[in-house]
């Protein structure tokens, strides 16, 4: 069976503010308008996109393109059009926070498409992130402006650098963390989701679900 593929919609300035401050939404676009010298000390100097997270003069409209396919998708399956969709989209999302690019991360796609849904009238939505990375950007955006209406499930290599709570579980009502040990494999990964993610799933009762996937080739053999 073959896929239809979507050329997405770019997101608008107004569905990025929903996640992010204008200053940061105008900080990564004037970055990309620099040439390449410029850019370059831009980045270097830059507070609000993280040193090697580069932005060029493609960077904006890649980014916005990643927001607004994540967002059609999410229209899509409100609707009942389809009942699920991938977004193959970079650059990613889960380290952007409200200020601040990092981690390859400008804006944040999974948060983008909560608050999304949220506009078009879903009650509660659930993220799903699975990393090795916790995806800090994400947490940040979901305990300033979710509302208490999304459920944020991060799970990832216990000790990343991007985890900075000071406690894991369930963190809050919409805030469940899940650091897994170095080297762990398939059985003790399932456990946790079945004894952690799921039952919290069912309990949030969310109206959609967004899987924010970490897909990368592990070093470690099986």
């Amino acid at each position: 069976m073959s896929l239809p593929v979507i050329r997405p919609n770019p997101a608008s300035e107004e569905i990025l503010r929903r996640a992010h401050e204008q200053a940061h939404i105008d900080h990564v676009k004037s970055i990309g308008k620099k040439g390449l010298v410029r850019a370059t000390i831009a980045n270097i100097r830059s507070t609000m996109v993280q040193s090697y997270t580069r932005v060029s003069p493609g960077t904006y409209a890649a980014a916005i393109n990643a927001a607004g396919a994540v967002c059609d998708a999410v229209e899509d399956t409100l609707s009942g059009k389809c009942n699920r969709a991938f977004c193959a989209v970079r650059p990613p999302g889960h380290h952007a926070g409200p200020m601040r690019g990092e981690g390859f991360c400008l804006f944040n796609n999974a948060a983008i498409g909560a608050l999304h849904a949220l506009e078009l009238g879903a009650q509660r939505v659930a993220i799903v992130d699975f990393d090795r990375h916790h995806g800090n950007g994400t947490q940040a955006i979901v305990e300033k402006s979710g509302n208490g209406r999304v459920l944020f499930v991060s799970s990832y290599q216990a000790g990343c650098k991007y985890d900075h709570n000071k406690s894991s579980g369930q963190l809050s009502p919409t805030v469940l963390t899940l650091p897994i040990p170095e080297h762990s494999g398939y059985a003790a990964v399932e456990g946790l989701y079945k004894q952690q993610v799921i039952p919290a799933l069912y309990a949030f009762k969310p109206d959609i679900i967004l899987i924010s996937a970490g897909l990368v080739r592990s070093p470690y053999k099986s």
